[in-house]
């Protein structure tokens, strides 16, 4: 099984999500994953790319 958490082999896939806890705690996820309780989309589904650009702070 392949890691959920590593880049799809088609980069304008929209595989992950970026969700955020009330901590102000945001995570890389898997779209096929249920979000968890306490967890919120901050920015939706999306390419591996574009997602890890939002944690890292890049506009785009």
């Amino acid at each position: 099984m392949p890691n959920p958490f590593e880049p799809s082999d088609d980069p304008a896939e929209a595989t992950h999500l970026v969700l955020a806890n009330a901590a102000g705690r945001q995570s890389l996820w898997p779209v096929f994953a249920e979000v968890p309780a306490g967890w919120t989309v901050r920015f939706p589904a999306a390419p591996h790319r574009a997602c890890t650009a939002h944690l890292e702070g890049d506009p785009r």
